[in-house]
């Protein structure tokens, strides 16, 4: 049960993992003196959707309908510390197909690199595992009924009101077999 890529995807990863355990970004400090004071409640829970559309980069047809599908993810993850928040997501297209039914379960980590008081720039990371649809191999063909998942994403989040809601935007990689870009609602708790 091996990606092709596997050793790409790896190195990807080790770099995120060496991200994420850096230091909070400084400006959400210069941002919010209060917050970096420790005066002001934390919301440790987040919970997010994202909704958009996958380019399948494997896909022999060049055709619209089989070259785009709908995709969802919906997450879950609790702020270890200013900008750095650690759970996990379901993740799938939202097609009735076999040959399509791409859909797992990870673990989901979001750092956020730049922050002011209502915008955050992250990345995020993923990886688990999923069922193994026959879009995610160049042959077209899946060996395995699971299959290792894994994405990297950028994001950008806007904050709505006083600070609870906030919508956004993201642009990922998934399995090396997708190109995902979607628009994102959610809450911190």
């Amino acid at each position: 049960m091996r990606l092709p890529g596997s050793p790409c995807l790896a190195i990807v990863t080790a770099g995120a993992l060496l991200c994420l355990t850096g230091h909070p970004p400084a400006a959400a400090a210069e941002a919010d003196p209060d917050a970096a004071a420790g005066h002001t409640a934390r919301r440790p829970l987040v919970i997010d959707l994202r909704l958009g559309a996958a380019m399948l980069t494997r896909s022999r047809s060049k055709a619209l309908g089989n070259l785009i599908k709908p995709d969802a993810r919906l997450g879950a993850r609790f702020e270890l510390r200013p900008g750095l928040e650690v759970g996990g997501a379901i993740t799938g297209l939202i097609v009735g197909s076999e040959h399509y039914r791409v859909l797992g379960a990870l673990a989901h980590a979001r750092y956020a690199a730049w922050r002011s008081a209502r915008v955050s720039l992250g990345v995020a990371i993923g990886l688990g595992a999923g069922y193994d649809a026959d879009i995610l191999h160049t042959s077209l063909h899946a060996p395995n009924k699971l299959a290792p998942y894994g994405f990297i994403a950028a994001d950008g989040r806007f904050s709505l009101g006083a600070g609870s809601w906030f919508v956004g935007a993201e642009l990922s990689w998934q399995n090396l077999a997708m190109v995902q870009l979607g628009a994102a609602v959610g809450r911190s708790f």
